[in-house]
């Protein structure tokens, strides 16, 4: 389990911190949906193909809707799709309302674009540096050489530019994960940490910006294979076909209807076993958790 992960199972009791109630749960849920409702009207507007991923898209497909247990969105899109929908999006009527952060700006500390809500406040144990509010999570989909061995270098130089973010964020949230650490979210935050004085030569916008490069760095928009090196997975991890991927169909989800890539029961038996249509025992649930909440 990575850091991430180990970090949405601490205990939110023993450290203090807001526990979502159902009515903020479901407060917080129907925005998740006006944001997304707005993307997705651009997107509409100015023909850009988008859909939902990962765990919103099984929310689609299990639940037609959000995952009970689930406090976010994550959608995606193309490198050539996104690069239209910032152009466009940072023009649009609300964008003073909503702000759209990408890998490079100047204290955004992750590797893909988030818009957030900035009439919002919601503060993870993660939030650090630029960036405030309900957030909506955009992953980019890359293409990928067909052949083999230029795959593997790709993955090899991506994997290195994410370890290398890895360590820098971690770094960076040091004393906020120490603050709510089990032994092994400690033991995994004092290693990478470690780790991260070998790369303070730059700062972690230019490491994180340069990951992007090196993300975005083929073109060949008519690969068979395609990749989410952002994704929790990673590069190696995030391997799709693209008539999976690239492809969307429109779905129900809550009381809206948004597309989800058109191979979702293939990627989603990928990403979570053959059983990903079961509900996991509860242990292995999200807590909603954070630091601070206001809508």
């Amino acid at each position: 389990m990575g850091l991430s992960s180990e970090l949405k199972q601490i205990d939110p009791a023993k450290h203090g911190l807001h526990i979502l109630t159902d009515k903020e749960l479901y407060d917080l849920k129907r925005k998740l949906l006006e944001i997304t409702a707005y993307i997705g009207a651009i997107c509409e507007e100015n023909r850009i193909e988008w859909g939902l991923c990962g765990g919103s898209a099984l929310g689609a497909i299990r639940h037609k809707g959000f995952i009970p247990w689930d406090d976010d969105i994550d959608i995606c899109m193309t490198r050539r799709n996104f690069e239209h929908f910032k152009k466009v999006f940072r023009r649009s009527s609300d964008s003073s309302k909503y702000e759209l952060l990408v890998p490079g700006d100047n204290d955004y500390y992750y590797h893909f674009p988030r818009i957030f809500d900035t009439t919002t406040l919601f503060t993870g144990v993660q939030s650090k540096g630029r960036g405030t509010g309900v957030f909506v999570d955009i992953f980019i989909v890359e293409d990928m050489y067909d052949n083999r061995i230029l795959q593997f270098l790709h993955g090899i130089e991506a994997s290195f530019y994410l370890f290398v973010i890895s360590c820098m964020a971690t770094h960076i949230r040091k004393d906020i994960y120490l603050k709510y650490a089990t032994k092994k979210i400690r033991k995994k935050t004092l290693i990478r940490d470690f780790f991260s004085h070998f790369f303070s030569f730059w700062s972690m916008e230019k490491w994180i910006k340069k990951g992007d490069r090196v993300f975005s760095k083929v073109n060949n928009p008519s690969s068979k294979l395609v990749c989410v090196p952002s994704g929790v997975k990673h590069y190696f991890g995030e391997i799709y076909r693209r008539r999976d991927m690239c492809q969307f169909t429109v779905m129900p989800f809550e009381d809206k209807e948004f597309p989800v890539y058109s191979g979702v029961h293939n990627i989603m038996r990928q990403r979570y076993g053959d059983d990903y249509m079961k509900l996991p025992p509860e242990e292995k649930r999200e807590k909603h958790v954070c630091i601070e909440f206001r809508l």
